[in-house]
């Protein structure tokens, strides 16, 4: 059975929310909460299995609460916000990088469809099924162990990264130590809704000075910017260097898909790509990752003990896609001796 603590000042969003979840025989509502504080209260007293959990609430907020509960009694918390703070700013993902797990945009009208009634009820369940920790101060990794052969290697010329369920931290935290100038473009695939892309691309501009930016159709890559797939098509690139946004089918059950990404950057870069896995749910980038191995290039994945979830990375293991399999701390600096930084 999994248990839910549902966090929202407003009444109707508490009914509506218990709606939903009232069908389910696995799943019960084990409280409700109006604020952050009566959030972390009843969390150090119910330790449910899920929090469901808003943003902008008077007093405490779910930020602050998020990082209160994240320090003190970890549960696994996904954020429940309206589309005009996803759209608009970057607040979400702000709880994100205190520790919470996934978001889910609230409709502008209840009930909710019955697709997305599904897509709500899988992210719980998925979510439920994740082990979080308390959440610590950073600790400044060392690096003394480097890429083993980098000076054979060709200098890389394009970076590409995939994520999905714990991806945004982890994309903030490598963002946040790289140099502030970086000589080749960065493209991501974040399998995230279409209406946060907006707000993650702000939030992830507060970690770096590198360009953010959503991918546009047609545009030709340029040094020292990054672009993130819109969220709406597969995010490919051409062998003239140029963003090719396709609206097919999803891939691996995802749309945008990592790779739709990564075979895209094998063709068009070959030995002189660099393919990154991060953390994520499925199998998604796993094929995509081998066809950068086999075209030459470099690839890292993200290792277990870092991982919110090991589904992703464990597949491209498992398919021999991993040249190298790296905790999150170590990634960055990994990058900056690939792409000859120092």
């Amino acid at each position: 059975m999994i248990t839910i603590l549902v966090v929202d000042d407003s009444l109707f969003v508490r009914e509506q929310v218990k709606a939903i979840l009232s069908g389910e025989k696995d799943i019960v509502v084990v409280g409700e909460a109006r604020n952050g504080r009566e959030a972390v209260s009843l969390t150090r007293k119910l330790a449910p299995d899920v929090i469901i959990m808003d943003v902008d609430m008077d007093g405490m907020d779910g930020i602050e609460a998020t990082r209160h509960i994240m320090e003190e009694c970890p549960a696994p918390i996904v954020i429940h916000t309206s589309s005009t703070i996803a759209r608009e700013r970057n607040v979400p993902f702000e709880a994100m990088k205190m520790g919470a797990l996934d978001l889910i945009r609230k409709p502008d009208i209840y009930p909710l469809t019955e697709e997305l009634r599904k897509e709500f009820l899988n992210k719980i369940k998925i979510v439920a099924g994740i082990k979080v920790f308390r959440r610590r101060k950073r600790v400044k990794p060392s690096f003394e162990t480097p890429v083993p052969g980098i000076e054979t290697r060709p200098l890389p010329k394009i970076l590409a990264i995939a994520a999905s369920t714990g991806g945004p931290k982890a994309i903030y935290d490598i963002l946040s130590q790289l140099p502030s100038v970086v000589p080749f473009p960065i493209l991501i695939v974040q399998h995230i809704g279409a209406s946060f892309v907006e707000g993650f691309v702000e939030w992830l501009q507060t970690a770096t000075s590198i360009q953010m930016r959503i991918a546009r159709d047609g545009e030709r890559l340029v040094p020292n910017a990054c672009y993130l797939s819109p969220g709406t098509h597969h995010l490919s690139i051409s062998k003239n260097e140029t963003i090719v946004l396709r609206n097919g089918s999803p891939v691996n059950s995802c749309k945008p898909s990592a790779d739709v990404l990564f075979e895209s950057v094998a063709a068009a870069y070959g030995k002189y790509a660099v393919g990154l896995l991060l953390t994520g749910i499925g199998q998604d980038g796993a094929k995509g990752l081998k066809q950068i191995k086999l075209a030459g290039g470099m690839t890292l994945v993200q290792d277990e003990s870092s991982s919110i979830v090991f589904g992703m990375p464990k597949a491209a293991i498992e398919k021999n896609a991993a040249v190298r399999i790296c905790p999150l701390d170590r990634i960055p600096r990994e990058l900056v001796e690939l792409f000859r930084l120092n």
